[in-house]
């Protein structure tokens, strides 16, 4: 068919054809505005969280450093020789290790208290934990 060949009817066809297939995009450009409207919404609102959580900490003052805590007394021998275990390390050692080093059974029990007492050390900042599991002395 040829441009002359077309009749009225023929054309308004492919102007209806048309006219569906720009109201299809534009459904289509809608939705997705109105998607992105959300998404900016959300992420706008984020970031005044952001900003004001910033604005916050910002206004706060600066905390006092901790005291340093000492273990109880009767721990006290328990947790210098952890340190004079890991003072003479190669490395970080395990807590079965550490039991060893010291001459204590690693029973279950044994193995229990000895990480309890190592992870308060780390807790404390006098030791440092680099692997899960492995501890040694905080690097200066």
């Amino acid at each position: 068919m040829t441009n002359q060949d077309l009749t009225l009817g023929a054309v308004l066809v492919l102007l209806q054809t048309r006219e569906q297939q720009i109201a299809a995009e534009q459904e289509i450009l809608r939705a997705q505005i109105v998607e992105l409207s959300a998404r900016l919404a959300g992420l706008e609102s984020e970031a005044a969280s952001v900003a004001t959580t910033r604005q916050t900490l910002l206004a706060l003052p600066d905390p006092e450093p901790p005291a340093a805590s000492t273990p109880a007394p009767s721990d006290a021998p328990a947790y210098e020789q952890i340190l004079a275990v890991l003072t003479r390390a190669d490395g970080p050692l395990r807590v079965r290790s550490i039991c060893e080093e010291m001459g204590v059974k690693p029973t279950a029990s044994n193995l229990n208290n000895m990480r309890h007492k190592v992870k308060r050390l780390v807790a404390r900042g006098a030791l440092a934990e680099p692997e899960h599991g492995q501890f040694a002395l905080p690097k200066p």
